[in-house]
């Protein structure tokens, strides 16, 4: 049974290996985390920057994936110095 933040994200972020956008109640089938918990936990992946939501809090089509940084090279990810 899940029951510290630590795990809780962390089988959140394991739900959202996929390439699919997820609902919360795929999530929650996955994790085994009710409702509540899943969504304070999801809030604060997002407020970490760990995932991120497609549509607004009360959408019916709200969706949840990792955040996934721009991967490339430097030169086009970070400014380029004169």
């Amino acid at each position: 049974m899940v029951t510290n933040l630590a795990d809780r994200e962390a089988a959140i972020l394991d739900a959202l290996t996929s390439v699919a956008d997820t609902s919360r109640r795929d999530i929650q089938k996955a994790t085994g985390l009710n409702q509540i918990t899943t969504l304070r936990t999801l809030e604060l992946l997002i407020a970490k920057g760990k995932v991120e939501a497609t549509a607004p809090p009360k959408s019916p089509h709200r969706r949840y994936r990792r955040f996934v940084e721009a991967q490339g090279p430097p030169e086009l990810i970070e400014p380029h110095v004169l």
